[in-house]
């Protein structure tokens, strides 16, 4: 008995075994491929669970993009450059309301976030008032 050769149990040996649609296929699935399995049955239901997808990734990004200009102004204000924190604030205001048009942000939310980042600005030493109680102008409040 010492002789008999044993087969290892290497993963194409056990898929193979198992077949392609195993169980041991979907523990072998790294978790981007789980998360895209569709339960969907019918055509409609797999296309929608694909536009879902994009649609969850695009706003994923469109969110980040919001906070990485917020996260901008904070660290201009952080290290008391009123003039570089002005400057990322008015970078920030149209892609604040941008994002909050296209329902990334609730309007409240956005009003909010540039209410607070204002009043830090104002807050910092130098400079004046009028600076930032103004919003930038923005495309769509052309006349």
């Amino acid at each position: 008995m010492a002789n008999v050769r044993r087969p290892t149990a290497t993963s194409t040996t056990l898929l193979t075994w198992f077949g392609t649609d195993g169980i041991l296929r979907r523990l072998l699935r790294s978790p981007s491929e789980s998360s895209e399995a569709s339960l969907a049955n019918s055509a409609q239901a797999r296309k929608r669970a694909r536009q879902a997808a994009r649609r969850r990734a695009r706003n994923a990004s469109h969110r980040s993009t919001v906070r990485t200009y917020i996260k901008r102004v904070v660290t201009a204000i952080d290290a008391e450059d009123r003039a570089a924190a002005l400057a990322a604030w008015q970078a920030a205001v149209p892609v604040i309301d941008k994002m909050a048009g296209k329902g990334i942000l609730h309007r409240n939310k956005a009003a909010r976030h540039k209410r607070r980042l204002a009043a830090r600005i104002r807050a910092l030493p130098g400079g004046t008032e009028a600076q930032v109680s103004e919003a930038p102008a923005t495309a769509d409040e052309a006349p």
